[in-house]
């Protein structure tokens, strides 16, 4: 999945590394994902407009509804807790609230019932103790 969105600065001279974040709500309402870069450097003396990409290379989301919002903040916004509602906030310079809807489709079996399919890194690994076995119950 890729998401581009166009920006332009406007405030003058303003060079730093805002944060922007991408979440998605099920149904529009429960929180499930939220994708968060710190890397890209805004910078009105170089480029004042132009286009931010976001590309998952797989979408680890189960059958459903999803809304995204997006939110561009002032460089270590969520870096500290935020005692001021966001869209009040002076560290947020903007956010766009459940701004596209998606549908996913044909997840799969493992997808049902739930909103998430993680992926991780699995091995078998020796004993700790070589002269202790380990059995495990059930089927591999």
């Amino acid at each position: 999945m890729s998401l581009v969105i166009d920006f332009e600065i406007k405030q003058e001279g303003l060079r730093e590394k805002a944060q922007v974040l991408a979440a998605f709500q099920r149904d529009g309402v429960q929180d499930v994902c939220r994708i968060l870069t710190r890397d890209l450097l805004f910078d009105w003396f170089e480029q004042k407009t132009g286009s931010i990409r976001m590309s998952i290379p797989k979408l680890m989301l189960a059958d459903g509804q999803y809304s995204i919002s997006l939110m561009l903040a002032k460089e270590g916004y969520y870096d500290h807790e935020q005692t001021v509602f966001y869209s009040i906030n002076p560290g947020v310079y903007t956010c766009l609230n459940r701004f596209l809807d998606i549908f996913v489709i044909e997840a799969g079996y493992v997808a049902s019932g739930t909103c998430f399919i993680g992926e991780a890194e699995w091995s078998i690994v020796k004993p700790r103790h070589s002269g202790t076995t380990t059995h495990s119950g059930g089927n591999a």
